[in-house]
């Protein structure tokens, strides 16, 4: 009984979420319902509301685009309602038996477009993954750079390690912004106000930083803010590694 109980109460904590973010599919589901006792009743007619449901199919796919093995159920348990209502009015006598053909026919062509659409997004999060290399390169010469730069302490070294390596820390700045407007259209929040409260926290992260890194310099050595900085781009380094493409944000609508 203590398991029916737990049962209950996950259910009861999950299941009021699974029906909001599962709507469409519950109304599609009894639409399609509906459609199956038409197909029942409507006899020669019954060509309407077969094509009816495999258009919606073709539209709430589009509108969802549910996983793989999500989608080959979908279409297999449609498949096998449509058809064996067709069947059984082909024995009937109220459908000829070359109707039996639309059955795979149309499934065969949903297919088509499972394929298609799974390969469009794998092209997309194909294009992500590439997106990532140049934020590769600028962390793995940033962390080079900080390691590099305070060794000889002279000016003759100095300038060419910052004029050489300054450039791949701007070039974090792209991937930064479009991170931001990202989650700022997440929250919902105007773009104007997203990017000023970002100038304002670089603003005051760029001055305690200035002043504290300076302070520690003058504490310790030149050393020491070069390789805590050297360690924030091996620690970002490390994670952006650690994110799989299949870990990048999902384009599809079922995300939402």
């Amino acid at each position: 009984m203590q398991w029916r109980r737990l049962a209950l109460d996950r259910w009861l904590r999950q299941g009021p979420r699974w029906v909001r973010s599962s709507w469409v599919d519950i109304v599609w589901a009894v639409f399609v319902g509906v459609n199956l006792l038409g197909m029942r009743e409507m006899g020669a007619w019954s060509t309407v509301p077969f094509l009816v449901i495999w258009v919606s199919l073709t539209l709430v796919y589009g509108f969802r685009m549910w996983r793989l093995q999500p989608a080959i159920l979908t279409v297999a348990v449609v498949t096998l309602a449509t058809g064996g209502i067709i069947v059984g009015q082909v024995v009937d006598g109220q459908q000829e038996a070359d109707y039996l053909v639309e059955v795979p026919l149309v499934a065969l062509m949903f297919l088509a477009m499972v394929w298609h659409g799974r390969r469009r997004q794998a092209a997309l999060l194909e294009r992500l993954s590439r997106a990532r290399r140049p934020v590769l390169i600028g962390l793995v010469a940033g962390t080079l750079f900080s390691a590099l730069v305070w060794l000889p302490g002279t000016v003759a070294w100095l300038v060419p390690v910052l004029v050489l390596g300054t450039p791949f820390f701007g070039s974090l700045y792209t991937p930064a912004a479009a991170m931001v407007s990202e989650s700022a259209q997440d929250q919902k929040l105007n773009h104007g106000i997203a990017f000023a409260l970002t100038n304002l926290t670089w603003a005051a992260g760029q001055a305690i930083a200035a002043s504290g890194s300076g302070a520690l310099a003058e504490a310790t050595s030149d050393a020491v803010p070069y390789l805590l900085l050297g360690a924030a781009c091996l620690a970002t380094l490390s994670g952006v590694l650690r994110t799989r493409p299949s870990e990048l944000p999902d384009l599809s609508p079922e995300a939402d």
